[in-house]
């Protein structure tokens, strides 16, 4: 699983270069660096209530004494261990979780919730995308850019579905075949608990709704993000024509989760999408590279915080 994410690494990295240098260097640089301090501050502002909705997603899914503030700083770690560090997606899914442990969340609800969240936030990002591709029908009848577009919407459909059967069906079985290979004889019974936590959460529809509602929100708040960046680099992209145009990103990218920070998918899906609404090619990657900047700045103070939260656990 390493060598698949270092490989995926290079590669991405080799995507991107290559994308700027088709493009021209210069031209993607001055494209990045009009935006200004100032408007990376706004966008850094702008990440703070997509975070606490976020965490008010995974909130649906915790125990009714848990603070609300407990799964927005998990949340953030898991963002900024995705984003920052050479993790794919899922390393950041085990940092988030094991940040919720050191603050006193037993490790089968931390793990149960974050399985359950994750498939909730998948099940938004669908929505989002279908959103995204209405936009899109609507705007283009080019089938260069719709074919793929369609094929990720579905596969992205077919691994939601995938995802909520394994959680009704095949959770313990696969579970226990995994922990009697690496952490059986330390996990104990805490593997029963895990189960019975994920049976609870993927039957409780009222909350499983009311996560994936929370999730669309926050997609949407992207959505603003993109419109805003792309404003402050001096295109008028229309809100909606934004919307649609982070919603096909995240469609498109969805099978690319082993990619760590999505590096050269996210610029050549910005690209690819940018092209039908009239976005210059140098400045979809920039709003790409807009958006990694914005990330570093947010999620590098966020990882310094989780580093002295672990080194606290370990000299107790």
């Amino acid at each position: 699983m390493r060598r698949i994410s270092i490989l995926a690494a290079l590669l991405g990295f080799a995507l991107a270069t290559g994308l700027i240098g088709w493009f021209g260097l210069d031209q993607v640089l001055g494209a990045t660096l009009r935006i200004g301090w100032k408007g990376l501050g706004l966008l850094c502002l702008l990440q703070v209530p997509i975070f606490l909705l976020l965490g008010r997603a995974w909130r649906q899914m915790l125990p009714g004494n848990v603070s609300f503030w407990l799964p927005v700083w998990c949340r953030m770690v898991r963002d900024a261990a995705s984003t920052c560090l050479p993790f794919s997606q899922i390393g950041g899914l085990v940092l988030g979780a094991r940040a919720a442990t050191l603050w006193g969340l037993r490790w089968p609800v931390a793990a149960a919730s974050t399985i359950v969240d994750v498939t909730c936030e998948f099940l938004a990002q669908l929505i989002f995308a279908l959103l995204g591709l209405t936009i899109l029908l609507a705007s283009t009848s080019s089938g260069t850019l719709l074919v793929p577009a369609v094929a990720g919407v579905v596969v992205a459909g077919l691994a939601g579905w995938g995802a909520v059967w394994v959680q009704r069906h095949g959770v313990g079985p696969m579970m226990r075949a995994l922990a009697a290979k690496v952490a059986a004889p330390a996990l104990g019974d805490g593997l029963d608990c895990l189960e019975m936590e994920l049976t609870q959460l993927s039957a409780n529809l009222p909350a499983l709704l009311r996560g994936i509602g929370w999730h669309f929100l926050a997609w949407m708040g992207s959505g603003v993000a993109t419109w805003l960046t792309a404003h402050l680099l001096g295109v008028q992209l229309p809100f909606i024509d934004a919307l649609a145009v982070e919603g096909m990103m995240h469609g498109l990218v969805a099978g690319a989760f082993m990619v760590p920070g999505l590096l050269g998918v996210q610029e050549a899906a910005y690209v690819a999408l940018g092209s039908v609404f009239g976005v210059p090619p140098d400045i979809a990657i920039g709003i790409s590279l807009v958006r990694r900047a914005r990330d570093l700045l947010v999620g590098v103070p966020i990882l310094l915080g989780w580093q002295v939260t672990e080194a606290r656990a370990l000299q107790r």
